[in-house]
Formats: C-alpha cells, structure tokens, sequence
C-alpha cells in the first residue's frame, strides 16, 4: 500500500508493458453497462474510488508479488485501469477509469453509507435519478464482517432478498439493484445489513 490507501480491487494482472495493473470486473443483467459509463461509475465503491483516482493523479501505489522462486518483490501498480464489462448480446467491453471518473455525479441523486457490516468499508446505497438505488460493496465476501471466514455471499444473498420488503436483485458479486423504495424500506434495508450475523 502507499500512503494509506488500501488496495482493495477485483483483479492485480501483469501488464505486457511491465509492472502490474488493476482489472476490475462488472455483470450486469438489468443495465447494458458497455454503454451507460455513469452505471458504471455508480457500482464503484468510495474505497475503490480512492485508490483508482488516487493512482491516475499520481500516487505511487505497489504490491507485493512473488516471482517464479518465490522471492517477493515490490511491483508498481500501473495507470492504466481497465474496468471489463459484459457486453448485451455478448463478449467483454474494456473501459478504462478515465473514461468514467466524475460520471457518478450526473447519475447519482444522493448515498447513504451502512454502518456495522463491513469495518473500514461499509456498503453504500446509492439513489440514481431514475428513484432506483444500487447497494454497492467494497467486496464480497466483506473482509471485516462479524461471521468471518464463515460469511457465505450466497446465503446472504438470499436472506436479504427474502427478508426485506423491497424488491431487489443481485446483479453483481458487489451490487444489488432496487428499481424502487420507500424511506421505510431503505430504513429496513440499513437495518438488516446492521444485524445480519449478530442474531445468532
């Protein structure tokens, strides 16, 4: 890590140039998201953000990575941060952060953050301008969530879409996709997050 940021991202790959690159990785069945760059900048999470603008500024930001004796090696991670995206129709569209940094801001109305699922990385709901909202993770499985190593991303899943009112889908690993909800259904949604595990 460098200057505090964490290096939280989908994917580190070698890069054919040298060094290392992040790769982050995007689904979606609902939005055609090769083509809807605020949709995409919407479903990155504040951290990722941080560090992925952080990085095209300048920051200088390595990982550590063994070589073929296993050695480890301080590796700078390059700009060039791709975000792969599935294509309506089929096949993978790469999009660089460039291109969709600042995006959120013409697509998102406003975010609540949760509290108490995921230490230091808490999921964010984002209402969109459509009146729709996204739940966006930072990863999943959450690294500092209650249940630990035993957080199972499916069961989660299908206790939170089951045991709220509001209609929701899981359209990503990390993004869940409300078309619409009442103040008392995104209080419900808060709420669950906040308690999930701790019921025993």
């Amino acid at each position: 890590m460098g200057g505090g940021l964490q290096v939280v991202c989908d994917n580190i790959v070698a890069d054919p140039l040298g060094g290392v690159k992040i790769v982050e990785t995007m689904h979606s069945s609902v939005f055609n998201l090769s083509a809807d760059y605020g949709e995409i900048a919407a479903r990155i999470h504040p951290l990722k953000r941080e560090l992925f603008d952080a990085i095209l500024n300048g920051a200088e930001v390595a990982v550590q990575v063994r070589d073929g004796l296993g050695d480890l090696h301080s590796v700078p991670i390059n700009r060039d941060i791709e975000i792969h995206v599935n294509r309506w129709g089929g096949g993978v569209a790469e999009v660089f952060h460039t291109h969709v940094t600042g995006k959120e801001a013409v697509s998102v109305r406003g975010e609540a953050r949760a509290r108490g699922f995921d230490e230091g990385a808490e999921p964010i709901l984002r209402q969109m301008q459509d009146r729709s909202f996204r739940l966006v993770f930072c990863t999943m499985p959450p690294r500092r969530h209650v249940l630990g190593e035993q957080f199972d991303m499916d069961a989660f899943a299908e206790a939170l879409i089951n045991g709220v009112q509001a209609i929701m889908v899981w359209d990503d690993r990390d993004v869940f996709h409300i078309p619409s909800a009442t103040e008392e259904e995104i209080r419900e949604i808060l709420g669950f997050l906040y308690s999930y595990g701790r019921d025993g």
